[in-house]
C-alpha cells in the first residue's frame, strides 16, 4: 500500500502516489530556477503547468484514478529536462534531445481559431495551419462563397462558433502542429514578448514624433480625415446615382413599352377604380379605345398618336439616355440630341393642340331634346322605383362588350363597333301639375351647328320599362359610335303629383342626382324609403329607420325588394294569362 497525495496542477485536482509527487515537484522546481531571472516566467510556468495537467489526465484515463511515478517520468520525458533547453545546452546537444522526443512521442496537431493573426474571427488563419496553406487562399474562397453562393457568411458563422480559440500557449503549439514541450512553451512567450516590446516601442516611437511635429501632424491628420469623409460621401453619393439611374432606366423602358401597347391597342394602358355599393373594380382599357371615342375619323387619330408619341416618348427617352449618363459616367451632354428631342417635343405640342381645336369645335353648339311620357295608372299610391343593375350588362362575359371604361360614376361601353354605352342617367323628382305620373327624358348634345347637336341629341337611346306601379330605369343610355362622344348627356325627370309617395330602391343610388327634399337628406341616404310629395317638396315616411342599426336596416331593405319581386312575378304570369287568353 503506497502513501497518496492530493494536488492541484493547472487548476485539475489529482491523486497521486508520494514518491511520483516528489519527483513531480523536483522537476517543476528546477523548471521554475531556470526560468528565475526570465521575464515572462509566470506565463511559462502556467503555461507549462496546464500542460502536464492534460498529459496526466490523459495517463489516468477512465478507470484509474492515482497517478504513478511511471507516468511522471512519461510526462518529464514528453516536457523535456531543465538541462536539454538551459542557455548553456550546446546545440548538438539539443538535436539529440529533440530527436530522442521525436522517436520517443508523435506531435499533436489540432484545428483552433489563431487570434494573433485574424481578420474576423480567425478561422481561415487556423484552418490554414493545420493544412499547411496560406489563409489568403482560404479568405478568397469566403470571400467568392459570401458574394456568389450566399452561404460563405453562415458557414463561416458555423466554423467560429464550432473551432475553439487557440488562448493558451500550450494550444497555439498544437494550432502549429509544434510539440507542447517546456523549450517551445518558452520560445512561444517569448516571442509574444518580443512583439509586444516591438508594438510598445513603435507606439513610444510615433508618440514622440507626434509630439515633436504636433501641429503638422493634427493639420495632416485633418487633412486626412476631410479627404476620408469627401471620398465616403462622394462614393455614398455616386452608388446612390447608378442606383437612381437604373431606376430611371427600367421605368422609361416600361413606361415606353405599356405606352406602345395601348395606342396599338394591344394591351390596357389606363387602370382606373370604380366603386358602386361599397365594391371596387378595377377597370382597364387602351388608350387606342378612348381616341376612337372621341375623334373623328384615322386622320385625326393618326394625329393625335403621333403627338401623344412624341410629348410622351421624348421625355422618357431623355429620362433613359439621363439614366445611360450617370450608369456609364458620360460627362458631356450631347447638343444634337437635345435639340432633336426640343424640336419633336414641340412638334407634338404643336400637333395636340391643332387636332385639340379642331375637335373643339364639334363642342360649339349645345342642343337640347325634349319627351315627355305618362305612366299607365295603377291601384296603390305608392310607385317603386329601381333602376336596372350592371349585372344586365355583363361587360366581362357577355358577347358583344369590347371595352368598358369607367371613371367615377361615369361609364362608358363599346359594343360591337356599332353603338357606344354611356352612363349613368341623372334621375331628378319633382313635384307635377296634374294628378299623374310623368317621366320626361331631358336629351342634350353638341355639335358643330344647331343641327348637328339637335342630331345627337335626338339619337340618344334610353328605355325604361312600367310594370303597374314598379318602374325600371335603365342604368345605360347608347348613342351612335358615327356620332362619337361630344358630350351627350340624359336626365330623368319624374313628376311626382301632390300627395302621392314613391319608394326608392337601394339600386337607384347611382342615377339619383340632387333630388331636392324638405329634409336635404343627400342622394344616397334617400335610398330605401318611402317618400311623400308634399307641398313643400318631398317628405320622409320613413326617416326614422336612418337611425336603426344596420342589421334592421338591411332587413327592411330586404324585406321591400323580396316584396317588389314577388309583384314582378305576379305581374309576368297574370300577363302570360291574357296572353293565353
Amino acid at each position: 500500500m503506497n502513501k497518496t497525495v492530493t494536488i492541484n496542477i493547472g487548476g485539475l485536482v489529482f491523486h497521486i502516489e508520494e514518491d511520483a509527487f516528489d519527483k513531480l515537484s523536483n522537476y517543476l522546481k528546477s523548471i521554475r530556477n531556470t526560468f528565475n531571472n526570465s521575464d515572462g516566467k509566470d506565463e511559462i510556468m502556467a503555461d507549462i503547468e496546464a500542460r502536464i495537467a492534460e498529459l496526466l489526465k490523459e495517463k489516468l484515463g477512465t478507470y484509474r484514478q492515482v497517478v504513478l511515478i511511471s507516468d511522471v517520468s512519461e510526462v518529464i520525458n514528453i516536457m523535456g529536462k531543465p538541462e536539454d533547453y538551459s542557455e548553456g545546452t550546446t546545440s548538438e546537444e539539443k538535436s539529440s534531445s529533440e530527436k530522442d522526443e521525436t522517436n520517443s512521442n508523435n506531435t499533436r496537431h489540432r484545428v483552433f481559431r489563431d487570434q494573433d493573426d485574424k481578420v474576423l474571427g480567425g478561422v481561415c488563419s487556423g484552418i490554414s495551419y493545420y493544412f499547411g496553406i496560406d489563409p489568403i487562399w482560404l479568405r478568397i474562397g469566403f470571400a467568392i462563397a459570401f458574394f456568389c453562393f450566399g452561404t460563405g457568411l453562415i458557414l463561416y458563422i458555423i466554423l467560429c462558433l464550432v473551432i475553439p480559440k487557440a488562448k493558451t500557449t500550450a494550444e497555439k503549439l498544437e494550432m502549429r502542429g509544434e510539440k507542447i514541450n517546456v523549450d517551445n512553451i518558452k520560445k512561444s512567450i517569448y516571442e509574444d514578448l518580443e512583439d509586444v516590446k516591438k508594438k510598445a516601442n513603435e507606439l513610444k516611437n510615433d508618440a514622440k514624433e507626434w509630439g515633436k511635429n504636433g501641429k503638422t501632424n493634427a493639420r495632416d491628420f485633418g487633412d486626412s480625415l476631410g479627404n476620408f469623409i469627401t471620398t465616403v460621401v462622394g462614393g455614398i453619393i455616386r452608388v446612390v446615382g447608378k442606383i437612381i439611374a437604373v431606376i430611371f432606366i427600367f421605368i422609361g423602358i416600361a413606361l415606353i413599352i405599356g405606352l406602345l401597347g395601348s395606342v396599338l391597342g394591344l394591351g390596357n394602358f389606363v387602370h382606373m377604380n370604380h366603386t358602386v355599393n361599397d365594391i371596387t373594380t378595377t377597370t382597364s382599357f387602351s388608350l387606342l379605345d378612348f381616341l376612337n371615342v372621341v375623334f373623328d375619323g384615322n386622320e385625326q387619330i393618326t394625329l393625335v398618336i403621333i403627338g401623344i408619341l412624341l410629348t410622351v416618348l421624348i421625355p422618357l427617352s431623355m429620362l433613359i439616355y439621363k439614366g445611360i449618363r450617370i450608369l456609364f459616367s458620360i460627362p458631356r451632354k450631347s447638343k444634337i440630341i437635345n435639340g432633336t428631342a426640343a424640336v419633336l417635343f414641340t412638334s407634338g405640342i404643336l400637333i395636340l393642340i391643332w387636332v385639340g381645336y379642331k375637335v373643339s369645335k364639334n363642342f360649339a353648339e349645345e342642343a337640347n331634346h325634349k319627351e315627355t311620357i305618362t305612366l299607365k295608372p295603377f291601384a296603390c299610391d305608392t310607385l317603386f322605383i329601381k333602376a336596372i343593375n350592371e349585372t344586365k350588362y355583363d361587360f366581362d362575359n357577355q358577347e358583344g362588350y369590347d371595352t368598358h371604361i369607367t371613371v367615377g360614376s361615369w361609364n362608358l361601353v363599346n359594343i360591337n363597333d356599332k353603338k357606344i354605352n354611356f352612363g349613368y342617367p341623372k334621375l331628378d323628382i319633382v313635384q307635377n301639375d296634374i294628378d299623374s305620373f310623368q317621366v320626361v327624358l331631358m336629351r342634350s348634345a353638341r355639335g358643330l351647328t344647331k343641327k348637328d347637336a339637335v342630331s345627337r341629341a335626338k339619337n340618344i337611346e334610353y328605355d325604361f320599362t312600367q310594370n303597374d306601379s314598379v318602374i325600371e330605369f335603365d342604368s345605360f343610355y347608347e348613342i351612335l359610335k358615327d356620332d362619337k362622344w361630344r358630350n351627350q348627356d340624359l336626365t330623368i325627370i319624374l313628376k311626382v303629383p301632390l300627395n302621392k309617395v314613391i319608394y326608392l330602391s337601394k339600386s337607384t343610388a347611382n342615377i339619383l342626382f340632387d333630388v331636392e327634399n324638405v329634409t336635404d337628406t343627400y342622394d344616397r341616404k334617400m335610398v330605401s324609403r318611402r317618400w311623400l310629395m308634399g307641398p313643400n317638396g318631398l317628405e320622409c315616411l320613413d326617416c326614422d329607420g336612418l337611425k336603426l342599426k344596420k342589421k334592421k336596416y338591411h332587413s327592411i331593405e330586404e324585406s321591400i325588394d323580396n316584396s317588389l319581386d314577388k309583384i314582378d312575378e305576379s305581374l309576368d304570369k297574370a300577363e302570360k294569362k291574357l296572353n293565353n287568353y
